[in-house]
C-alpha cells in the first residue's frame, strides 16, 4: 500500500486513541502533554499526511503515571516494557517510565497503535540535566485537529526538538560511522525544527530558548542543532542568536548534590560546530 495512504489510515486511528485520552484523562483531572509527530504535522504541514509518524508520545508528571497506566490497560492496549520489563509492581514500572519510557500497543482495524508514555522531556532521564518539571509548566491548551490538547509552547517545544535530534545523532550517524555501518541523519526531524521557527520566528522569545538550554546545561548541544540546520536551511534564526549561546556555552549550573552526565560532553572535539 502506498506510504501516504497507509500514514493516513494511521493518522485517523491516531485521531480516536487522542480523543479516548483527552476524554479519560479529564475524568481522572490528569493532564498529559502531547508531543510531536501527529501534532507536529497538524501544526506545521499543510498536508499532515506527508509527514510519518509511528506512534503518539505523550508526557506526564511522574505522579500521574498510576492513573495513565490504568487507563491503557482498561482500553485494551497491552504494555510493553523498553527494558523488556514483565514486572508488573507499579513502583517499578514508575521508575522506568520516568528513567525512559513505557509503551503501549493495540491493534485497531488490523493496524497496530503504539502510545509512548514518557516522565522525563528527554530519556534516559540522565542525558541531560532533568528540567521536565519545567517543560510540564510551560505548556497551553492547543486546538490541533479541531481536539483540545496540551502541548509545549513554543519555546519549550523548540528545545525539546533540537535536543531530540541531537540526541539521536551518535547512534544514527556517529556510532554506526565508527562501525563502518550506514550512516544517516533524520531530515524529517530537522524539518519539523526549521517549519517551526520559520512559522513562528517573530513570536518566539529566543532568550527563553537560551534560558531553558542554560538551565539544562544544553547550551553546546544547540549551538550544534543551529549551526546544522543553517547550513542547511540557510540563516532561519535571529542573527544574534548564536553569539549569545556562545556566551552562555561555558556556564555551568549543577543542581545541589548532582552531577549531570551531559550528552556533549563526548562531542568536545567537534571543533566545526563549537
Amino acid at each position: 500500500m502506498n506510504i501516504y495512504f497507509v500514514q493516513k489510515r494511521k493518522n485517523e486511528h491516531f485521531i480516536k486513541v487522542i480523543n479516548l485520552l483527552i476524554k479519560e484523562c479529564s475524568e481522572k483531572k490528569i493532564h498529559p502533554v502531547f508531543l510531536k509527530g501527529y501534532f507536529l504535522a497538524c501544526d506545521l504541514y499543510e498536508d499532515i499526511n506527508i509527514r510519518s509518524s509511528g506512534d503518539i508520545d505523550i508526557l506526564i508528571a511522574i505522579d500521574e503515571f498510576e492513573d495513565i497506566h490504568a487507563i491503557m490497560l482498561q482500553n485494551g492496549f497491552e504494555m510493553e516494557s523498553h527494558a523488556g520489563n514483565k514486572n508488573t509492581d507499579i513502583h517499578a514500572l514508575k521508575k522506568e517510565v520516568e528513567y525512559m519510557h513505557i509503551s503501549y500497543k493495540k491493534k485497531i482495524d488490523k493496524m497496530q497503535v503504539l502510545v509512548e508514555v514518557h516522565g522525563s522531556i528527554i530519556n534516559p532521564s540522565i542525558i541531560f540535566i532533568n528540567k521536565t518539571e519545567v517543560f510540564l509548566k510551560n505548556t497551553f491548551e492547543n486546538i490541533i485537529g479541531e481536539l483540545p490538547v496540551l502541548t509545549l509552547n513554543i519555546e519549550s517545544n523548540l528545545v525539546y526538538l533540537m535536543l531530540h535530534f541531537f540526541k539521536h545523532l551518535p547512534l544514527s550517524f556517529f556510532e554506526n560511522a565508527l562501525f563502518g555501518k550506514e550512516t544517516r541523519v533524520n531530515l524529517q526531524n530537522l524539518n519539523d525544527i526549521a517549519y517551526l521557527v520559520k512559522k513562528y520566528k517573530n513570536n518566539i522569545s529566543w532568550y527563553d530558548v537560551i534560558d531553558i538550554s542554560v538551565q539544562m546545561q544544553v547550551v553546546k548541544p544547540i549551538i550544534i542543532v543551529t549551526k546544522f540546520i543553517i547550513e542547511i536551511y540557510g540563516q532561519i534564526f535571529p542573527f544574534n542568536l548564536l553569539p549569545e549561546l556562545y556566551k552562555k556555552r561555558n556556564i555551568h549550573i549543577y543542581p545541589k548534590g548532582i552531577m549531570s552526565i551531559t550528552a556533549w560532553g563526548n562531542f568536545r572535539d567537534i571543533s566545526l560546530y563549537m
